[in-house]
């Protein structure tokens, strides 16, 4: 049981760990009163239950059943949920990244097209005194609070943005009398 299930505050278990990556389940049910800021590595969040929208700093990205959440190393974000939902977070040190194409050539199983990228968007404070921001980090966690929300910002320009894409949109790949190695399967990789 994650503490964020039972504890508006609460943060999401970590179940497995090593020096590449990180595990965690969460099972958060309300609004989290605060916000967060992976410094240490970029966070893969699969939605295996729930809905609900995660606010960033690069707006507002909504999540389903299914999806696969990526929010990059020191992106400010928190999570808005509808009701009851289920993630499990995958943390790496390297970047996550688009794995070699391998025997398909240029053809990858999905569709880069379909990836829901945020729109900008400006969150106005919401007559807080202060925001806390947590920032996650391998050894522990380091909080600071502002004064004013972290997410006011007028937009953003760069190519590394959180994303999601959702498993419905991944084109599976079979045969029936080749084998297929295992990355025509692969969505995101991480070194290590």
């Amino acid at each position: 049981t994650p503490t964020d299930m039972t504890d508006p505050a609460g943060e999401p278990l970590l179940m497995f760990y090593n020096d590449d990556c990180r595990i965690s389940l969460s099972r958060r049910n309300t609004v989290a009163p605060f916000y967060t800021r992976n410094v240490d590595g970029d966070e893969l969040i699969f939605v295996h239950a729930g809905t609900g929208h995660f606010e960033t700093e690069f707006g507002r990205l909504p999540y389903r059943p299914g999806d696969y959440l990526y929010i990059p190393k020191a992106t400010t974000f928190r999570q808005i949920p509808d009701g009851d939902s289920m993630l499990l977070i995958i943390e790496a040190t390297e970047d996550f990244r688009v794995p070699e194409p391998g025997t398909l050539g240029r053809f990858f199983p999905f569709d880069s097209s379909l990836v829901v990228v945020p729109e900008a968007e400006v969150f106005a404070d919401d007559e807080r005194e202060e925001y806390e921001v947590r920032f996650r980090q391998r050894e522990g966690a380091t909080t600071l609070y502002y004064p004013f929300n972290p997410l006011d910002v007028e937009g953003w320009k760069g190519d590394n943005f959180p994303f999601a894409f959702n498993l419905e949109d991944y084109d599976v790949i079979t045969s029936e009398t080749v084998h297929l190695p295992p990355t025509v399967h692969l969505f995101m990789q991480a070194t290590g």
